[in-house]
């Protein structure tokens, strides 16, 4: 069986300023969600120029009726992704796992077919900081054995937080296999003026995630309501988001008479989004787990201050008494307490505004972030294929070895002169080669040398 792997190499090796071909896995985009959102911001803010996309669906269905069928779909998609590595012979695969056990479970599968085609190109990305799920894969020897067998295969694997790096390192994985990295805004989504400052003075509260207790629903409401209590009332509480505790939420809404000072405008994104950003000051979320929330740096990108809880990437992003406040507790008291400063000094307000907006522009911000990801895309494709430095004289013998150390005079005649093999290759390496008279004669050098 010819290996068209190597007709790829050398061709890499010749043209290294070739425009590389990254596939790259998530949900389908219909989906919410940090993950899908994350890979829409890389997949529009890609270099054109350096880089082509393509992006294949794995995972459940946006439909939920199609999900009683959960079992043959993933079956389906895995049959489809072989094919789909077989046909668009990508430079590197990108694949976009949670740290949860059963998205750990369907992707092993991916990167074993990746293996299997003898990729070396493999960049895993972690999103999500479930510290309960490895700290459980820690202790266990067998499932640390397999965790270990299965994720060192990667070529890089990128996580959120120092916090599972660490966690990664202890279950066995190389710590420099393991970098961290951070998600992305797209700062037009978030604001286009910056307001704040108001002359009526009133200040606006947000909090916008999944309605879920697990996110601190009820303790930013809880917050809301010792605010109104200790006289706190011009002021106006936003809860942005839908989840199984929408109701839940108006409940207690109804219950302690706040109607007059808390919003629920339900899942708001586009331009609604972007204006409640704008007119908002602070940003509360008090949450219990978290990766690297998108909602923290389009809240900075807007120019809010940050009141939060010490989960996954958050202590790296917010710095307590800076950009905003963490608070190491459960206690609505406590965020009651760092909301009450920052609405009696409207100084120290304004200030960690204006620091938020420029340390989110400057480190978060999609053309920033992305910029780093095309730079850990170049370093791990010349990585396993590193480039030929100066030009290469085809008609000297230093020119030419490190072609010929490459493939073999045997292998060379057999891809070149077999019409069967050359037809089977992807359409874009046949055009390549067809257009190539540097390719030709690379190979007619090698055939009579």
């Amino acid at each position: 069986m010819l290996d068209f792997q190597l007709l790829k190499i050398l061709w890499k090796k010749i043209y290294s300023d070739i425009v590389k071909k990254i596939l790259i896995l998530s949900r389908d985009f219909n989906h919410k969600g940090g993950v899908v959102n994350y890979v829409k911001l890389l997949i529009q803010n890609l270099s054109k120029e350096n880089f082509e996309t393509e992006h294949f669906v794995q995972g459940r269905s946006s439909i939920p009726l199609k999900n009683i069928f959960l079992p043959f779909i993933i079956l389906y998609q895995l049959i489809t992704f072989k094919k789909t590595l077989r046909k668009s012979m990508p430079d590197l695969v990108h694949i976009n796992p949670s740290l949860y056990l059963r998205s750990l479970l369907r992707d092993s599968l991916y990167i074993e077919i990746i293996n299997n085609f003898h990729f070396e190109t493999m960049l895993v990305m972690f999103h999500g900081c479930n510290k309960s799920l490895a700290d459980k894969i820690i202790n266990n020897f067998f499932f640390s054995k397999i965790f270990r067998c299965i994720y060192k295969k990667p070529s890089l694997i990128l996580v959120l937080c120092n916090q599972i790096k660490q966690q990664l390192v202890k279950i066995g994985i190389p710590s420099e296999k393991v970098k961290v990295t951070t998600t992305m805004y797209q700062n037009g989504q978030v604001a286009k003026q910056y307001y704040h400052s108001r002359a009526n003075n009133k200040v606006k509260i947000l909090f916008m995630s999944r309605l879920v207790e697990s996110k601190g629903l009820y303790i930013a409401a809880e917050v809301g309501r010792l605010l109104v209590n200790n006289d706190f009332k011009n002021l106006k509480l936003i809860f942005a988001g839908d989840g199984p505790e929408y109701k839940g939420l108006k409940r207690y809404i109804n219950k302690y008479e706040l109607n007059d000072y808390v919003d629920v405008p339900g899942y708001i994104t586009g331009e609604k989004k972007r204006e409640i950003l704008e007119c908002s000051d602070i940003f509360l979320f008090p949450s219990s787990s978290e990766g690297c929330p998108i909602v923290i740096l389009e809240a900075m990108g807007a120019g809010l201050a940050v009141v939060t809880t010490p989960v996954g990437a958050i202590p790296d992003i917010v710095k307590n008494n800076k950009n905003g406040f963490i608070i190491n507790s459960k206690d609505p008291k406590d965020f009651y307490e760092a909301i009450k400063r920052l609405i009696e000094d409207r100084e120290l307000l304004n200030r960690i505004q204006k620091l938020n907006r420029k340390e989110a522009e400057e480190n978060y911000e999609a053309k920033v972030v992305t910029k780093k990801m095309e730079s850990i895309y170049f370093s791990i494709i010349n990585g396993v294929c590193p480039k030929v430095t100066g030009k290469v004289d085809m008609n000297t013998k230093e020119g030419l070895q490190p072609l010929k150390n490459l493939i073999s005079k045997k292998e060379v005649v057999a891809l070149w002169t077999n019409s069967k093999s050359r037809s089977s290759f992807p359409i874009r390496y046949q055009k390549m080669v067809s257009h190539s008279t540097e390719f030709c004669e690379a190979f007619r050098k090698i055939k009579t040398n």
